[in-house]
């Protein structure tokens, strides 16, 4: 019942835990205005076999950063090519300034009037101006029509984001000829995308995403020729991408994340010369990446991540020398990282975890000098980290996880002087930990555990003053005494369990280390090592725990035999003075700790278990000759 209560107990303080640091770490968005869908996530990392409640919070921590790092990339896309059509038009400045009062055609003001009884107007955030017993005339942020602009007597810009529309789109929509810039994003509009939209020959700009749509992506968006910005993310859209894309020509952004769309990538999208965004995320789009991909020249920001893409990772993508940030993670892709990807000189974000990728990690990836995130955990990587990629001294982030990678640490691990967060867990490194790894000076997450480092944890990781976030160093072969911690932020989720650290390593930290918000050393491996000892009936034998004699006086102990607790057998030693037969069996010894294994104390408690002793018995040979008594 005690076991019970305590594992509730813990549950209940790690789902606290992942609440607390999901919310934290939600200070400067939030997961609605990225479109990160927890519930989502957590599910497909279930079904990655990822249960582990630490687990599954360090990697959502991660894709909610990559999403954030998505969501700051599409706003700076669209800010650029904002500013790239403001210049070739009159200024928005002067748009909203404008102080002629010319109405516009009696078409256009139906076409609004429709817009706004269909999307319940009476109950936006901001209606304000928008009297239609009056003219139409340009918002400049105090007088006019909330959200429009007016250019000789036609309506161009339309801008009513998370402005609380409830609804669906007119059909009138299409009387709008002179539309430029049509912005809904963030309402609840549902319905489907209207084919009369396609009739706004002058739009450049459209945005219809994070709504309720459904249906398909209607073809008649291929006559929009002007179009520079399409984003449909964050709706409920169905069905496969229409091969008429390709005919935007002059298409900049394209936006499709977050949807349900099935089907291919269609190839025509390889003829939009000018995209410098392809988002398609958070779909189920299956088949290859289109090869026809390598024409994109101008492109900046690749983002597939969250499909069921299959294949190799094409070998052309390294000629787009303008890419910024590849997003492939979470897809089903196979085969070798092309080496070719180190040509991309002005990459930043380089995204493949939670493929089925294999071989050795190119040491051309070291060429990145501009790469500040790269991400191949969860694939089935072999070989060792390339020196390399050591020398990337703008890394922040480094995981290279739940692979099938070997080798050492090397000491140059301290020229990664801006990483924050480094992970190398559940692969087959070996080795000491490097005391320069306590160089890195503005690291804050650091995940070493399922490895094989041998070895003790070296002081220096007390100059690890930024480690907030966690510090797992679990199920390795470390053993000896815990180093001053006193430095390392009591934030951080300390794990030490699975490895072979005993008593009198852990008591002196013990104080500063239960202090932390979690803190595991519950299980460690056996002590000393198994063997066998043949017993002649009729002799002593002594068995010992701590054969090196490293241990604390206030331990306790208890010997078992065949699982059975030997009555009596309360000492470090077990001294069995004359062996019989039925003493043959399986011994084993277990010590406590007053403090550290007692559970009203610690929600973790540890009991140290001796390697087993199994003892046979043997009759005394018989001696036989002539005993000669000498007088």
């Amino acid at each position: 019942m005690t076991n019970i209560f305590r594992i509730i107990k813990r549950k209940i303080l790690t789902l606290c835990l992942l609440l607390v640091s999901l919310f934290s770490f939600a200070q400067d968005y939030s997961d609605q205005q990225i479109g990160f869908d927890i519930v989502r996530v957590v599910s497909e990392l279930k079904q990655r076999g990822l249960n582990d409640p630490e687990e599954l919070s360090r990697e959502l921590k991660i894709i909610r950063e990559l999403h954030v790092l998505e969501y700051q990339s599409i706003k700076k896309n669209e800010d650029e090519v904002l500013q790239k059509l403001n210049l070739s038009q009159n200024s928005k400045t002067e748009l909203l300034r404008a102080t002629v009062v010319i109405d516009i055609t009696p078409l256009e003001k139906d076409a609004l009037l429709a817009l706004y009884n269909s999307t319940n107007g009476a109950n936006w955030k901001n209606k304000q101006g928008w009297d239609f017993s009056k003219p139409v005339t340009s918002w400049n942020g105090v007088t006019g029509w909330y959200g429009l602009s007016v250019t000789n007597g036609h309506l161009t810009y339309i801008n009513l984001e998370n402005n609380n529309l409830n609804g669906y789109l007119p059909t009138q929509i299409d009387q709008l000829k002179y539309l430029t810039y049509f912005n809904v994003n963030v309402n609840k509009v549902a319905g489907t995308i209207l084919p009369e939209i396609g009739q706004l020959e002058n739009l450049e700009v459209l945005y219809l995403n994070q709504n309720e749509l459904t249906g398909n992506i209607p073809s008649a968006l291929g006559q929009l020729k002007k179009l520079r910005i399409l984003d449909l993310r964050v709706n409920k859209l169905t069905g496969e991408i229409p091969s008429v894309i390709g005919q935007l020509k002059e298409l900049q952004t394209l936006n499709l994340g977050t949807n349900q769309l099935t089907g291919k990538i269609p190839s025509e999208i390889g003829q939009l010369e000018r995209l410098e965004m392809l988002a398609l995320s958070y779909n189920q789009l299956g088949g290859d990446i289109i090869p026809e991909i390598t024409k994109l020249s101008k492109l900046s920001s690749l983002f597939l991540h969250y499909n069921q893409l299959t294949g190799s990772i094409p070998i052309g993508i390294g000629q787009l020398g303008s890419l910024k940030e590849i997003y492939l993670y979470t897809n089903k892709l196979s085969g070798t990282i092309p080496k070719e990807l180190g040509l991309l000189s002005n990459l930043i974000t380089l995204s493949l975890n939670y493929n089925q990728l294999t071989g050795e990690i190119p040491k051309e990836l070291g060429n990145l000098a501009k790469l500040k995130t790269l991400y191949v955990s969860v694939n089935q990587l072999t070989g060792m980290v390339p020196p390399e990629i050591y020398m990337l001294s703008q890394l922040q982030a480094l995981h290279v996880g739940e692979n099938q990678l070997t080798g050492i640490i090397p000491q140059d691990i301290h020229k990664l002087s801006n990483l924050t967060f480094l992970a190398y867990n559940n692969n087959k490194f070996y080795g000491t930990i490097p005391p320069t790894i306590g160089q890195l000076a503005k690291l804050n997450s650091l995940f070493l555990h399922g490895n094989q480092f041998t070895g003790s944890i070296p002081p220096e990781i007390s100059r690890l003053t930024n480690l907030t976030s966690a510090f797992n160093l679990s199920y390795n072969l470390l053993e000896g005494p815990i180093p001053n911690l006193d430095n390392i932020g009591l934030s951080a989720n300390f794990g030490l369990h699975g490895n072979k650290f005993r008593f009198i390593d852990l008591k002196s930290q013990y104080p500063v280390l239960n202090n932390r918000t979690k803190f595991t050393y519950n299980i460690q491996k056996v002590v000393d090592v198994a063997k066998t000892i043949n017993g002649a009936i009729g002799t002593s034998i002594t068995m010992k725990m701590y054969e090196d004699n490293r241990y604390l006086p206030e331990e306790t102990f208890q010997w078992f035999k065949n699982g059975k607790i030997v009555p009596g057998a309360t000492s470090r030693q077990f001294v069995i003075p004359s062996i019989i037969q039925t003493d043959a069996g399986s011994y084993y010894c277990e010590a406590r700790h007053p403090i550290l294994s007692n559970y009203k104390e610690t929600i973790d408690y540890l009991v140290l278990k001796r390697a087993p002793i199994t003892l046979t018995t043997a009759p005394c040979k018989s001696v036989v000759g002539i005993i000669k008594v000498v007088k």
